[in-house]
């Protein structure tokens, strides 16, 4: 495989009248990969997608496929030549054809034989050939999602773009349709970008992960990697809950409520220290230091307990991983070794 991205965005910025929607944005996709751009709602995803498909300008910045320059100020490749394909979060199917006349549609150009056996694999490999001959309004949210990918693959592009895709689906549906699309993808080995706002989704079938957040792209890499070691606070929290705690910094490490943290690379002075809840530890009787506080209430989810502590903090959720403490018991709050991350102040 080769090394050079299959597509990069360098310092790209759109605006909408005096308004930056994408800020400097830049990005690196590898070949053969699933990547999730993770942010919430209206910070830019999907105009970065209909920038990548060329759909609008560029007002900085460029974007390279396969290393050749395809948008710049003042100068586009159009959609259709870029290779790449996009399904909107709507799938937009033309109403008044057939399934199979939708997935055919942008191939029209081919023999009709070599037309026929095209449509008929992919209708077949997403699973929604039974029902070539159905028109979309007869069709179920997931079903009209696996036709309109077809279609898309249909030209075979190089990069597919999804605009949540699973965002009409809800539940256990959702859950299955993800999971057998996914699998269906890496089957057709086409590089994909799938805009989400949901974190547990991007973690499951990310092979790349790229947070973004006010038009800005926060961080970018594997995804384990991007939980364990946020580069802001504000990066943490699109991954879960985080809460962050001012510190000061001296030598490469940080004085923390929790005793010494590493914070290496960081200036001297004020940074933050990042913290999860599982980050912490509530412990009774304990002669180490920590962050001395009560517990004020239990919660359970399912078999998860966890105790909410009141300490000069504020009130901090800990999970309890085995017997639950009486409310009203003091604890010490403790750092689990290793946990934790120093990022600076934003």
């Amino acid at each position: 495989m080769d090394d050079q991205p299959i597509l990069s965005l360098r310092g790209v910025t759109r605006r909408y009248g005096p308004r930056a929607v994408v800020q400097q944005a830049s990005l690196d996709l590898a070949e053969g990969r699933i990547a999730c751009l993770l942010g919430p709602s209206g910070c830019g995803k999907s105009t970065i997608l209909r920038l990548i498909a060329g759909l609008e300008p560029v007002d900085e910045g460029e974007i390279r496929v396969h290393g050749e320059t395809v948008a710049e100020p003042g100068a586009s490749v159009p959609p259709e030549q870029r290779g790449i394909g996009l399904v909107f979060q709507d799938n937009a199917l033309f109403p008044h054809l057939s399934v199979r006349d939708n997935v055919a549609f942008g191939i029209r150009n081919q023999p009709a034989a070599v037309r026929r056996q095209m449509v008929e694999a992919l209708l077949a490999r997403f699973q929604v050939g039974h029902l070539a001959g159905k028109f979309p309004h007869t069709l179920s949210g997931g079903e009209q999602q696996r036709v309109a990918i077809a279609r898309a693959l249909a030209r075979e592009p190089f990069l597919l773009l999804l605009d949540e895709p699973f965002s009409s689906l809800d539940g256990h549906l959702r859950t299955q349709v993800r999971q057998s699309l996914v699998a269906d993808l890496r089957s057709v080995g086409t590089s994909v970008l799938i805009v989400t706002h949901d974190p547990d989704e991007a973690m499951l079938i990310a092979d790349q992960l790229i947070l973004m957040a006010e038009g800005r792209i926060l961080q970018s890499g594997l995804p384990g990697d991007c939980y364990d070691n946020p580069v802001s606070l504000v990066a943490a929290r699109l991954l879960g809950d985080a809460m962050g705690i001012d510190v000061a910094v001296a030598d490469g490490a940080a004085q923390t409520p929790f005793g010494t943290v590493p914070a290496p690379g960081l200036p001297d002075g004020v940074a933050q220290l990042v913290l999860r809840p599982d980050d912490l530890l509530a412990v009774v009787n304990s002669i180490h230091p920590g962050l001395d506080g009560q517990v004020t209430a239990l919660r359970r989810v399912g078999a998860a307990r966890t105790a909410i502590v009141a300490c000069d903090l504020g009130e901090i959720a800990v999970p309890l991983p085995g017997a639950p403490l009486p409310q009203g018991q003091a604890v010490r709050l403790h750092l689990r070794s290793g946990a934790g991350r120093i990022v600076p102040l934003p």
